[in-house]
């Protein structure tokens, strides 16, 4: 048959569609034009009918949505819920774009090879001593970087020392992370101020930007649907081609990569020594296979790319917003190095101690929110809801918005609040909250890439905030999905606009990044 209709989930609310083969997916095509009809907004505008967890027929294939942080954590994070560990296979992203089986990690349905994947990784490049260490050292020396190409390239606000962060500071924060992903993965240090690089670091931001398009189940409604309809549609609107077009691009620099780091592994400098590869070239190869290693690199190249430098966007236009924040998180951070900003600079990096910073960071992701509908799970086994009984082979869609959102666990959840992250210990020092948020996923899927992606964020928020004073803001809106350019898309991507900053010092500039030549926006050479 060409359609069979799945069975309905007994126990649990359904969103009633007597259309054959369709079924609900108005609710993801045709594709949003205005941020009100985003796809998180209706799932939770019919969670206010039908229940925080309710069902869906997307084509032939049943979907749970869960839309409240409660639901969110009993059908992710409970122990007895071990069947939610699995991703979809969809035809666009896996059957098209990589063909050869080579996934992210993320996107790796559950099995031996997700494990062995997940186990190097986490072993070689994402565990705790290399976070302590080494990661934090390539990533303080990235946020230089990106801050002397700032002040270098700033604009001047009349008469006073107001530099900008111009408009395409979302692509400096994309080569900040790329440089730093390619130095962990293969050694290779990349300088994206040479022309040369630049255009090859703006090949790989538009190659895997698309690609983190293709791979999203809000944008891709013919993956829902039976043969023949998926192949006309596919056909039709050309995603097949563009998808083997974005293949045939990303081989080149992923093959490209691998080259470097086993042409320089007899011989290799103290960069390509401490990288994944080397690790694989050296004891690797016999815990994993080539195919599984190009999805070790694929994820630690892409991950980021739409996570960190969005995030930081946002950050810093909330930051600027709230002058009572950046004075406590100022003073937390000198309390924390005895009041020496140059001391605080040049050791931030080395832990996350300053447990405000790291409440700004969690705020930031719960009220942003980047990915408003997480990447889709697969069961693999029955999972208990209540008294239903949701089946093997079941996707669930996590409304992550919602979670984030949900005035019922979360205290004025729209407003920019770091302290509730934080309580108190008995001394009345502040410690780290229990409250959660969904911003890279939650649970036994939850992003492999977490702990890299929020030292990136404390770092950068350690440093800009020492360096800088935020000024005034030009763009009043803060709500995320209220400023996203693309609201049809998996990721927030906020509107063009300028953030004003202030150097609280030319003099800690040189002094804080030790004795080197910099360059301000107005030719003063320090």
């Amino acid at each position: 048959m060409l359609f069979i209709s799945p069975k309905r989930i007994k126990g649990i609310p359904n969103v009633f569609s007597n259309i054959p083969i369709y079924g609900n997916l108005s609710l993801i095509f045709p594709p949003a034009k205005k941020w009100s009809d985003s796809p998180c907004l209706k799932f939770y505008r019919l969670s206010q009918k039908y229940g925080e967890v309710f069902q869906v027929r997307f084509g032939n294939r049943l979907v749970v949505v869960a839309n409240s942080y409660d639901s969110i954590i009993k059908l992710w994070c409970c122990k007895s819920v071990r069947g939610n560990n699995s991703r979809p296979i969809s035809e666009t992203f896996h059957n098209q774009l990589s063909r050869e089986g080579i996934y992210t990690i993320g996107t790796t349905p559950f099995g031996p090879d997700y494990l062995k994947m997940r186990k190097f990784v986490s072993s070689n490049v994402l565990n705790g001593k290399s976070g302590k260490g080494y990661n934090g050292g390539v990533i303080s020396r990235e946020t230089n970087r990106l801050i002397l190409k700032l002040v270098a390239k700033a604009t001047r606000k009349g008469e006073n020392e107001d530099y900008f962060i111009s408009d395409d500071f979302i692509r400096k924060g994309q080569y900040f992370h790329l440089a730093v992903a390619l130095i962990l993965t293969y050694g290779y240090q990349i300088d994206y101020t040479a022309s040369e690089n630049r255009l090859e670091a703006d090949e790989i931001i538009y190659v895997e930007n698309q690609i983190t398009k293709i791979r999203s189940h809000v944008q891709n409604f013919q993956d829902f649907l039976p043969n023949p309809f998926r192949f006309l549609l596919n056909v039709f609107s050309g995603k097949n081609s563009f998808s083997r077009k974005l293949y045939e691009r990303r081989k080149v620099y992923l093959e490209k990569y691998f080259k470097f780091s086993r042409e320089n592994i007899t011989y290799p400098n103290s960069a390509v020594r401490r990288s994944l590869m080397y690790h694989y070239f050296m004891d690797g190869e016999n815990c994993v296979k080539r195919a599984q290693m190009a999805s070790i690199c694929l994820t630690m190249v892409s991950a980021g790319l739409d996570n960190t430098p969005l995030n930081f966007k946002y950050e810093l236009h909330q930051l600027s917003h709230s002058p009572h924040v950046c004075k406590k998180a100022y003073k937390e951070l000198m309390d924390g190095f005895e009041n020496d900003p140059v001391k605080a600079y040049q050791n931030c990096h080395k832990e996350l101690k300053c447990q405000y910073i790291v409440a700004i960071v969690k705020e930031t992701l719960r009220l942003f929110t980047v990915l408003p509908m997480a990447l889709p799970r697969e069961t693999t086994e029955p999972i208990t809801y209540g008294t239903a009984v949701i089946p093997k082979g079941t996707l669930l869609f996590m409304n992550s918005w919602a979670g984030n959102h949900d005035q019922n666990a979360i205290y004025k959840p729209m407003e920019f609040i770091p302290e509730r992250f934080l309580s108190s210990d008995d001394d009345g020092n502040d410690t780290s909250s229990s409250l959660k948020h969904f911003a890279f996923g939650i649970g036994s899927r939850m992003c492999l890439g977490n702990h890299l992606a929020f030292q990136e964020l404390y770092i950068l928020t350690c440093k800009f905030l020492l360096l800088f004073e935020f000024q005034n803001p030009e763009m009043n809106k803060l709500n995320p999905l209220e400023l996203n350019q693309f609201p049809e898309s998996i990721a927030i991507e906020p509107e063009i606009f300028n953030i004003c900053l202030k150097l609280r010092s030319k003099e800690f500039v040189n002094q804080a990044m030790g004795p080197r030549e910099v360059k301000f926006a107005d030719d003063v050479t320090m």
